[in-house]
């Protein structure tokens, strides 16, 4: 449980950087960039099916907070420090 509160926090820190109008828009990106669900083609497009949140296991949990901070080093790259994104590591 502490380790999907810990995600959301994260979530909401890169959905405001990113400019993403919703926390749930931004972690369907992240379920999409780990694969953790499926595409799917109706009427001619393609669409990601994202597997339910609750049923991640820990290793899961872990590659999306792993995800995030690769988007946190990516945001960063280039720009000074005192600008940088600084997501909380857990203690």
């Amino acid at each position: 449980m502490r380790q999907n509160r810990f995600y959301w926090l994260l979530v909401a820190k890169l959905a405001d950087e990113l400019g993403y109008i919703s926390k749930d828009s931004c972690h369907a990106m992240l379920m999409e960039e780990c694969g953790y669900g499926e595409p799917m083609e109706f009427r001619g497009k393609t669409y990601f099916i994202r597997k339910s949140s609750t049923r991640l296991s820990r290793e899961e949990f872990a590659a999306l907070i792993n995800k995030c901070y690769e988007i946190e080093a990516f945001i960063n790259e280039g720009k000074e420090p005192e600008k940088h994104l600084v997501l909380p590591r857990l203690a």
